[in-house]
């Protein structure tokens, strides 16, 4: 990390002479404002970042604000104890890695928006699963299948933001979309509470957890609709054959 952070050229991350093209050696002169203002504004005008960005709210809310909110109080509520309850958490949490690592390989070999939609859809199934649990092995079967599909959005977004919005954003693009992934999180931790408190069961909420993946999952698949096969193309032009491929 240090290596790249100090010549990001030679780490694979496009420097500022890079990307303006010019090749001078120098880079453009430009202020701090107006390097933030240009990022935001290929951020915001990007229809895949957008449905990147309700995505995140949308994983906000159904992982890190209600599961991991909740799952204990679901298992009591269940009437297993609270160290079932943790130990499931544990579990998903252990799965949360392998999702990861799965993910990130699957990344490099197959259509990231679509992978991404998949987890989404599979988070989805794991909610509708949750409504009919009933004993600790059921619960523990959902902590599983959860736990990939959980964390394992993380490389794909990254990847995707790094491929089409640009190297140069990749801080600032997933910055943001952390933020909103907070604020996701925040209104599930809230929303679980008050659907419990109104309806003396999570099934109000489970509801609405299963109805926000499924809007993420469609969100994902016509906003990212063509984006990353177009990428693709572009990043396995070779060398030298660029131009060429641009004329008319």
């Amino acid at each position: 990390l240090l290596s790249i952070s100090a010549r990001p050229a030679q780490g694979g991350v496009a420097d500022a002479r890079e990307l303006d093209g010019s090749g001078s050696g120098t880079a453009p002169a430009q202020t701090d404002s107006d390097s933030l203002k240009r990022k935001l504004v290929r951020l915001g005008t990007s229809r895949l970042y957008w449905a990147l960005t309700f995505a995140f709210v949308v994983c906000g809310v159904t992982t890190t604000g209600f599961m991991e909110s909740h799952i204990v109080a679901f298992a009591e509520h269940k009437g297993m104890s609270a160290q079932h309850g943790a130990f499931v958490f544990g579990l998903l949490s252990a799965f949360n890695g392998i999702g990861i690592l799965g993910a990130g390989v699957l990344a490099d070999r197959y259509h990231r928006v679509y992978l991404l939609a998949s987890i989404f859809f599979v988070r989805a199934l794991c909610y509708g699963a949750l409504l009919a649990v009933t004993k600790y092995w059921q619960l523990l079967l959902f902590g599983v299948f959860f736990g990939l599909a959980d964390y394992s959005v993380v490389p794909l977004v990254i990847s995707l933001v790094a491929g089409y919005c640009g190297a140069d954003v990749v801080g600032l693009g997933v910055g943001v979309l952390l933020l909103w992934h907070s604020v996701g999180a925040a209104a599930g931790s809230w929303m679980g509470g008050v659907a419990f408190d109104n309806a003396g069961d999570y099934d109000h909420a489970i509801w609405i957890c299963l109805a926000a993946c499924l809007a993420a999952t469609s969100a994902l698949v016509f906003g990212g609709w063509g984006v990353d096969e177009q990428w693709r193309r572009r990043s396995e032009v070779p060398a030298g054959t660029a131009k060429d491929d641009e004329k008319p």
